[in-house]
């Protein structure tokens, strides 16, 4: 699953939150911590992190629950955001899962630049991967 930050004129993502604008991000897991939905992410640069609510020096984190739930406060690309704050940063998410044999797929596309409705493209694309030199 793959997670996309947009361009946000007048903001600058990357200074006061640490995401960076127009820049992909792996979504690799979920996490429910006493109630709060997390989602796992991860920067394929491997470095440059979320520093709100749920990342790793955020106070939410406890010792305790660090211990737990094996929380590294390092800059490796890997952190953890609110549901909620995800569906506000991010504005696109695509789901692709490859099946028999990686001869078909399929995709799911999901809109979110108007936070109140979500819009989603699913798609079958058995027949266009075998016949399009880009995907084989």
């Amino acid at each position: 699953m793959c997670a996309n930050v947009p361009d946000v004129p007048g903001v600058d993502l990357e200074k006061e939150y640490g995401l960076i604008e127009q820049h992909a991000y792996t979504v690799t897991g979920t996490l429910l911590v006493e109630g709060n939905k997390l989602l796992k992410i991860r920067n394929p640069w491997g470095h440059g992190e979320w520093n709100g609510k749920w990342s790793d020096k955020d106070a939410s984190w406890t010792p305790e629950l660090k211990k737990k739930y094996d929380i590294v406060d390092a800059d490796d690309g890997i952190f953890y955001m609110d549901v909620h704050d995800f569906v506000k940063y991010y504005d696109e998410v695509t789901v692709l899962y490859f099946k028999d044999n990686w001869d078909h797929f399929n995709y799911c596309d999901l809109k979110m630049t108007n936070k109140q409705q979500i819009t989603s493209n699913i798609s079958n694309y058995s027949q266009q991967r075998r016949n399009n030199p880009r995907l084989i």
